[in-house]
């Protein structure tokens, strides 16, 4: 019987996705109490191919492809829930580890609690430093639902790495959007942890997230209207389903997204936000001006929440600019340069 199924979103990940399956090799529940289900987002590098080739060694995993590339892990998710067989879904990303007992530990933590979803910590690898994240510490059985979903929402970080029951997914009809490329592991989570009545967390180290570069360049690491337009249907979107049980998202969650959007806006602008989105924008901020401005936030942020908020889209534009420091003894050379530099 299938108890789990492990579901992998893959694109152009053939330098990348060794460390994950060489993971997934040493789980330590029994093969045929689990699935891997690999979807391939029509990769052009061979990932295809490769996860094919690597699937056959192996009797509980299969390879599955979408028909065109989508652009997000988000429907290659979709097709890995219709397909899956297991009781419970568990979502691992191509470029991250499983650790060898989180199956095993997760699945035994579910059954005695008879839990709906169940999240755990992680391990985070920056080059050679590794150091645990999203632990909760006070953690506690007498925490009633609601309360389980603002710590997890609020002290989290929105990984994709959750064990839910397939069968709450499917009869709440919770997705992940594919109609948004950034931000949609929040709405998954915000989704699924909504439609789940028994909540669980355990403190156990599911899985190695890696931050080590890779070789294919990564959606964050450009910001533009897309982006933008992005997170502000993510932060409206789960702003109006955690007041359903009287939480709000602003203040839980917002101050870390805010602030990241901000940062990417002055440092990896592709330039092509849109009057109408930084209009947008501008609106979102003054609608929940009492919560953002309680926020602890660099001067500078909080500069261009003021210019979104009370000036022009140029405006804006011209606080978002990065600063140069120039700084010496003598700084006539860089006197003829001013007029650019400005």
């Amino acid at each position: 019987m299938i108890e789990i199924s492990v579901i992998i979103p893959a694109y152009n990940a053939a330098t990348k996705i060794g460390r994950c399956l060489g993971s997934l090799r040493r789980i330590t529940l029994p093969q045929d109490r689990y699935e891997v289900i690999l979807v391939d987002d029509c990769s052009s590098d061979g990932t295809y191919d490769y996860l094919q080739a690597q699937a056959a060694q192996e009797p509980n995993w299969r390879v599955l492809r979408l028909e065109e590339n989508s652009g997000s892990p988000s429907a290659p998710r979709n097709k890995g829930i219709a397909a899956a067989q297991g009781e419970y879904v568990f979502f691992l990303d191509a470029d991250d580890e499983i650790l060898p007992d989180t199956l095993e530990v997760h699945l035994n933590h579910a059954r005695a609690t008879n839990a709906d979803l169940v999240r755990g910590a992680l391990m985070v690898e920056n080059g050679d430093k590794q150091f645990p994240m999203n632990r909760l510490p006070d953690w506690r059985d007498s925490l009633t639902r609601e309360e389980r979903i603002a710590m997890i929402v609020a002290r989290q970080s929105t990984i994709p790495c959750t064990l839910v029951r397939r069968e709450v997914l499917q009869k709440n009809e919770v997705t992940w959007r594919s109609d948004i490329r950034m931000g949609e592991d929040t709405l998954f989570l915000v989704d699924a942890l909504m439609a789940s009545d028994r909540i669980e967390y355990i403190d156990h180290l599911t899985y190695i997230y890696v931050k080590t570069a890779g070789f294919v360049a990564s959606s964050t690491q450009s910001y533009g209207d897309r982006e933008l337009r992005n997170h502000l249907i993510v932060w409206r979107s789960a702003t109006l389903a955690l007041a359903k049980i009287g939480r709000d998202y602003v203040s839980l969650r917002l101050q870390v997204g805010l602030q990241t959007t901000l940062r990417s806006m002055i440092f990896v602008n592709r330039g092509d936000i849109t009057d109408a989105t930084l209009a947008d924008f501008g609106d979102f901020l003054r609608s929940h001006a009492g919560t953002i401005d309680k926020f602890t936030l660099s001067d500078r942020l909080k500069g261009l929440i003021e210019a979104a908020r009370s000036g022009t889209a140029d405006d804006f534009r011209r606080a978002c600019r990065p600063r140069l420091l120039i700084a010496g003894h003598d700084l006539k050379f860089i006197t003829g340069l001013l007029d650019q530099l400005s």
